[in-house]
């Protein structure tokens, strides 16, 4: 009984801190909330829009990364997630 509750706890601790890490990550990802600005000078308008192509490129470049750390991270939990399950099917085979 004692293992079932430390397994509980250590599963909602584990659920807790990936739910703030993918509120980080998709607040990142959602990236600064830009305002309009006026519209000035062409060559100001130029200058602005390369400076955005730039951006979006960079930013591009790091969804691309961070699609790919979330991808490891969810196979990792899954593959936690399986060693407890059989860590927990073992231990109660055990009692049994």
């Amino acid at each position: 009984m004692r293992l079932r509750l430390r397994t509980v706890s250590m599963l909602k601790d584990t659920e807790a801190v990936t739910q703030t890490m993918f509120k980080s990550m998709f607040t990142y990802i959602s990236g600064p909330k830009t305002q309009s600005k006026p519209s000035g000078c062409v060559a100001a308008c130029k200058e602005e829009e390369k400076d955005a192509n730039e951006f979006a490129k960079v930013y591009a470049i790091e969804l691309i990364y961070l699609e790919e750390l979330l991808e490891h991270i969810s196979m990792r939990l899954i593959k936690i997630r399986v060693s407890v399950l059989n860590i927990l099917n073992h231990k109660i085979r055990k009692f049994d």
